[in-house]
């Protein structure tokens, strides 16, 4: 009784995957406009994201400078300290 499940669950799993690959249809080709319409899109959004990232890279390079400054003003604080021209906090 057991094997008769399975030889049925078998058969009818086969038959499903036969039977979907039979019915699937292809998408419908795409027309010419839809082509030119999708690469404009395509090419909008190449740009976007191109000046996007030049924004991150100007942002960065900003945040890599603002460091250094800090480092700098840290630095000028320690050597005031250990000169004893500022007090410890």
């Amino acid at each position: 009784m057991g094997k008769n499940i399975i030889k049925i669950i078998t058969f009818l799993l086969i038959a499903f995957f036969v039977l979907s690959a039979c019915c699937h249809k292809p998408p419908p080709p795409i027309s010419q406009a839809e082509l030119g319409d999708l690469r404009a899109k395509v090419e909008q959004f190449e740009a976007q994201v191109s000046a996007q990232n030049a924004e991150i890279e100007a942002l960065e390079l900003e945040l890599q400078q603002k460091k250094v400054e800090l480092q700098n003003l840290q630095d000028y604080e320690q050597q005031l300290k250990d000169d004893g021209f500022l007090g410890e906090e």
